[in-house]
């Protein structure tokens, strides 16, 4: 960082906060664009994966769904929202506290709370299927959802609305409050699955397979969403240090903007993890980016060389065929002849009677 790049952010955080130097700015704006291209494509696809893939139709995805859902609101809506005050607020259009900037507010915290309680719902979920695997109902999970889900969208919507139009302040100390309890939640329940999951694994030789197969699915899972908490405490944790440290009114200045673009950015980082951790998202990406309307439920596509050996199997059977009807038209054949010579000797004794009768009437 050069001396005159640190002059403006000191200027610029103390004095005027409302002015963000061009050169921050080009850094800022570069950010939330690349976030907004890359999170509304991997959203996108998660969305569809769960959607069209039947393999992925499962309580945890649509959780996952529904996160995505959350974050593609901050990559496609909120961030865009935010490059437009910067670029305002450059240009001299928009002040501190611009209608602008009140909608892009809003819509970010309304979706940044609504990933927030979704983790929380995630753990639960997840604990709840390390504890009784054998006890969970489908129904019941179904019901669950559709209650956890519908609470946290309303209450996301309740504090958005409640921070722009009532007081600053005092939704300040629900945040805080929410996150810290919320983040002790989150923390315990993935101890405990750890611990379950420790002591299971040295019961692992008295286990069927299906259920060796299951407790590693049961792991993996678990994995891949303590990642996604980990990526969310990381790209979040600037945000909150600033508001503890600093007035809890601002929102503008270098400090803040940076802040809050990292924390936009990590709803994009999502889809990323559950490439790289499912193969099954993998490949649900690839059938929706070759355009493939549907994938099974199981992997039922053949390969190339099994459809060949098919192919040849088919062949052989028709070329098989004439062969193993001969005998068939022989015996049809034989039984043919049969009955007509039986009908040739019916119709020559038929024959020698008539004449016989012929004679007899001439003698």
């Amino acid at each position: 960082m050069s001396l005159n790049n640190m002059t403006d952010f000191q200027n610029t955080s103390e004095n005027e906060p409302c002015e963000t130097p061009p050169s921050w700015a080009s850094v800022i704006i570069t950010a939330n664009i690349l976030s907004t291209v890359v999170g509304g494509i991997g959203n996108s696809l998660v969305c569809l994966a769960v959607w069209k893939t039947l393999s992925l139709r499962s309580t945890i995805n649509y959780y996952m769904a529904t996160l995505a859902i959350a974050d593609l609101i901050a990559t496609v809506l909120c961030q865009p929202l935010m490059v437009g005050v910067i670029v305002g607020r450059l240009a001299g259009d928009l002040d501190c506290d611009s209608t602008l900037d009140k909608v892009y507010r809003a819509i970010g915290n309304f979706s940044c709370s609504a990933s927030f309680f979704l983790l929380c719902c995630i753990s639960l979920e997840r604990l709840l299927a390390i504890i009784r695997p054998l006890n969970t109902i489908r129904s019941e999970n179904s019901k669950r959802f559709l209650v956890l889900v519908t609470l946290c969208w309303l209450v996301a919507l309740l504090y958005s609305v409640l921070r722009v139009t009532v007081s600053r302040k005092l939704t300040s100390y629900f945040s805080a409050a929410s996150f810290v309890l919320g983040y002790i939640w989150i923390v315990l329940c993935y101890v405990i699955i750890l611990v379950i999951l420790a002591v299971r694994a040295k019961k692992q030789a008295s286990l069927t397979i299906s259920e060796r197969v299951k407790r590693k699915n049961e792991k993996k899972i678990t994995v891949t969403m303590i990642l996604v908490i980990t990526c969310f405490t990381i790209m979040w944790l600037p945000f909150f240090i600033f508001r503890l440290s600093s007035n809890a009114t601002l929102n503008s200045g270098i400090v803040y903007e940076l802040a809050i673009t990292m924390a936009f950015c990590n709803s994009s980082f999502n889809a990323i993890i559950y490439s790289f951790r499912s193969a099954k998202y993998r490949k649900a990406f690839k059938a929706i980016v070759f355009r493939k309307v549907r994938m099974p439920a199981r992997d039922t596509t053949r390969t190339a060389a099994s459809r060949k050996t098919a192919e040849s199997v088919r062949q052989t059977s028709r070329a098989l065929k004439p062969v193993t009807s001969l005998p068939l038209e022989s015996s049809q054949l034989s039984s043919s002849s049969s009955k007509s010579q039986v009908t040739g000797n019916e119709g020559s004794s038929t024959g020698a009677t008539e004449s016989g009768n012929s004679l007899n009437n001439i003698t």
